[in-house]
């Protein structure tokens, strides 16, 4: 738990009262503080799993997009219970090094985060799983709160990149890069913590190029490229997962991994 000190912003919280913030990593049940009368949560799901690629039509795994957010103010009473569930991140796509057929090669989509307090939910969704078709259609990022890049053919540009909301969206180039996730307290003072951090960054897409796919700033997973052909993991909350790359004749790889979701809980006393 954090003391994140005194202050008053954009109306919300309790002037001269001294602000606390949980970081809730995982699933658990948080217990209101005794004279708490509110409290604030950030809802961050899972990240999208990147998509493999296929040496049918030469195609590469779009990133996974970054999980959503919800923000929520909640009156309650002192000792209520309150039940958090932590999204899981999205699994890469496993792909054997010599797949040479088209199917269906993309990444899974993050798990939801949930707060419930007396039976009201809030959920914000994970990020949808970078995908690689194998069709001549170009490869696509995953949506989410910043996007996924596209997988590339290896003979051509990327498809398009995931659409983001605060966060950008994805690049749709060879290079593919994933979107930038959003610093969970740029337009959250209630969350008004220091050092500012982004998370939730899409995953790159992956290319044939040997300029390395970069994730999304916010944890991101690179997109594979020249020579390494499988996507890099996320590295930070709600991040999503790096895709893979065809690189050349029976040189495919697998899609990055999702990072999981987060929870942050504020209140004053």
């Amino acid at each position: 738990m954090l003391d994140i000190g005194r202050f008053m912003v954009d109306g919300i919280g309790k002037k001269n009262a001294t602000s606390f913030t949980s970081i809730i990593t995982s699933t658990q049940s948080w217990t209101v503080p005794a004279g708490v009368t509110e409290i604030y949560t950030l809802i961050v799901g899972g990240g999208g799993g990147g998509g493999g690629s296929t040496d049918f039509n030469q195609m590469s795994g779009g990133g996974g997009g970054g999980g959503y957010t919800k923000f929520k103010r909640w009156l309650v009473n002192g000792n209520d219970a309150v039940s958090i569930v932590i999204g899981v991140g999205g699994a890469g796509k496993i792909v054997p090094t010599n797949t040479t057929v088209s199917g269906d090669y993309k990444g899974a989509t993050g798990g939801s985060s949930t707060v419930t307090i007396d039976a009201i939910t809030v959920s914000a969704p994970g990020g949808v799983g970078g995908d690689c078709t194998g069709a001549l259609a170009l490869s696509t990022g995953g949506s989410g709160q910043a996007g996924g890049g596209g997988g590339a053919r290896s003979t051509a540009l990327g498809g398009a990149g995931g659409s983001g909301l605060t966060g950008s969206n994805g690049g749709s180039s060879a290079v593919a890069s994933g979107g930038s996730g959003f610093n969970e307290y740029n337009h959250l003072s209630v969350f008004n913590v220091a050092p500012l951090v982004s998370l939730g960054g899409g995953g790159g897409g992956g290319t044939g190029s040997a300029t390395i796919p970069l994730g999304g700033a916010g944890g991101g997973g690179n997109g594979g490229y020249s020579p390494n052909p499988n996507g890099s993991n996320a590295t930070t909350y709600a991040g999503g997962g790096g895709g893979g790359a065809r690189l050349a004749t029976l040189t495919t790889g697998s899609g990055g991994n999702g990072y999981q979701g987060i929870v942050y809980v504020t209140y004053y006393l």
